[in-house]
């Protein structure tokens, strides 16, 4: 699985659309990822509370729409946030230092993955990294970490800065 990286500056949706029409031109998903992955966020959201330093989203939709699986980790680089709804609590709206849009492509390698990220945010060390490091650290980091999965490392889904 790949891993990219990206700092948007702009609203939550308008990073969805960005970051999803970025995989579809690089053949990672589907044209149709992009506004499901959307329409998935409304209606299911991925907000989580992780503690009180920060909150993080993970976004993904139906594997139909996914051609390669592969991780976006966002963040903004003027150090603001995007707005998600908590996966817990939907009517409740969260600012989120980091999101990690998940291409998924087999469901059953999924939930033994989504465990071992989120069980990442209990580790202090990792939350640290992840309030005051970049996007392509994080990126790397997560290599590291996340070992068994044989994730690799592909630097910035956006070249230009927006």
């Amino acid at each position: 699985m790949d891993i990219f990286s990206a700092d948007i500056n702009c609203c939550t949706e308008e990073m969805l659309q960005i970051a999803s029409k970025e995989l579809y031109k690089k053949g990672y998903v589907k044209e149709s990822f992009i506004k499901s992955v959307i329409d998935r966020e409304r209606t299911n959201p991925t907000g989580l509370q992780v503690e009180d330093l920060i909150n993080v989203a993970i976004p993904h939709t139906d594997i139909e729409h996914v051609i390669h699986p592969t991780i976006v980790i966002v963040k903004k680089n003027d150090q603001s946030f995007f707005t998600f709804h908590r996966l817990d609590e939907p009517d409740k709206v969260i600012l989120v230092s980091v999101v990690f849009l998940l291409v998924v492509k087999e469901p059953s390698g999924y939930v033994d993955f989504l465990a071992d990220l989120t069980g990442l945010f209990q580790e202090s060390e990792f939350i640290n990294l992840l309030l005051i490091n970049p996007a392509n650290l994080i990126g790397a980091k997560l290599v590291e970490k996340l070992s068994k999965y044989e994730l690799t490392y592909k630097g910035d889904l956006i070249n230009e800065k927006p």
